[in-house]
């Protein structure tokens, strides 16, 4: 078995026992929360004998080491169990949820490598400079800027524009394809500019350093020694040196991303994980926090893993 196979499997171990133990911490966070499921219910009037019966009902009046067992059991076959809320079955909302979330979360994300990678690259290219220093500022502005007042902040500058809540029109007539297209990529305008710039800062800073430290390698050096010019030193010689940093933070960016929507899907008010989070909160619906944080543990863990193997094949040496 060779090195990198070995680092391989040293990371599926690890990722799937981050995995466990962030899902058995979120079973007992869940429940540590003040009140339950009944006290956040519709029948705030009910008899201590009618909140014991929907208790026993709803299985939440067991003992927690057997709600634990009993919940890796419904996992083990696939079973997230039913909702609080709406006694719907958890998996089937949440696929729902999901669909409508990664558009959004890609979009977002895609937008923020590209414009982030490119103002990185040029602001390293102009270290010292005007251009370098309002490049490198405006990305330390929008790193530290609280994701939902910038999502407030799009809704009140350009809510007359562009909509500000929900995914599509209930109102549109025309069922066409364009129609439709239009109408849907209208709605996500909003959120997902708020997804890029949320993310914009880390792709942008951390491409301006591997710029730098790319510029000074001597292979970049001998470039401009044959009398390259600045566009192929800068694009063909140094960047594609610089580029192994970006392709790790796009991953860990993503797992990042998922966590963050939270607060960006209440704002639109985006029927996606984020905006069910809130709601399963709100309500104390267990089995509904369970599945939205299995969902969102195993996407982080998942997106990690992809970016150590990444990083492991692009340069051999970390392996080692």
């Amino acid at each position: 078995m060779s090195k990198r196979q070995k680092f391989v499997l040293r990371r599926l171990g690890s990722a799937l026992l981050i995995a466990f133990l962030a899902v058995s911490f979120s079973f007992v966070l869940f429940r540590a929360l003040p009140g339950d499921a009944i006290n956040f219910s519709r029948v705030p009037n009910a008899t201590p004998e009618q909140v014991e019966a929907l208790r026993h009902q709803l299985g939440i009046d067991r003992p927690l080491v057997v709600q634990y067992g009993l919940f890796f059991q419904s996992l083990a076959h696939g079973d997230l169990g039913l909702s609080f809320r709406d006694q719907q079955p958890v998996l089937g909302t949440l696929l729902v949820a999901v669909r409508n979330t990664l558009p959004l979360l890609i979009l977002g994300t895609v937008i923020a490598i590209v414009v982030g990678t490119l103002v990185g690259v040029t602001a390293g290219y102009g270290q010292g400079t005007a251009r370098d220093r309002l490049m490198t500022g405006l990305a330390m502005l929008l790193y530290s800027m609280p994701v939902q007042w910038l999502a407030l902040l799009l809704v009140v500058g350009l809510s007359r524009w562009f909509p500000s809540s929900g995914v599509s029109d209930p109102f549109l007539l025309d069922t066409g394809f364009w129609a439709v297209f239009t109408d849907r990529a209208h709605h996500i305008a909003l959120p997902a500019v708020c997804i890029a710039l949320m993310v914009f800062g880390p792709f942008a800073l951390v491409a301006r350093s591997s710029q730098l430290e790319a510029l000074a390698d001597d292979h970049v050096l001998t470039a401009r020694a044959k009398g390259y010019g600045n566009r192929r030193v800068v694009w063909r010689e140094a960047f594609r040196s610089a580029i192994l940093p970006i392709v790790t933070l796009s991953t860990l960016t993503l797992g990042f991303a998922i966590g963050g929507q939270v607060l960006v899907e209440s704002v639109f008010s985006w029927p996606g994980v984020g905006l069910a989070t809130v709601r399963a909160v709100s309500a104390r619906d267990y089995p509904m926090l369970q599945g939205i944080f299995l969902f969102i543990t195993l996407s982080v863990v998942a997106f990690n893993f992809l970016g150590d193997v990444m990083h492991a094949v692009l340069d051999p040496r970390v392996a080692e």
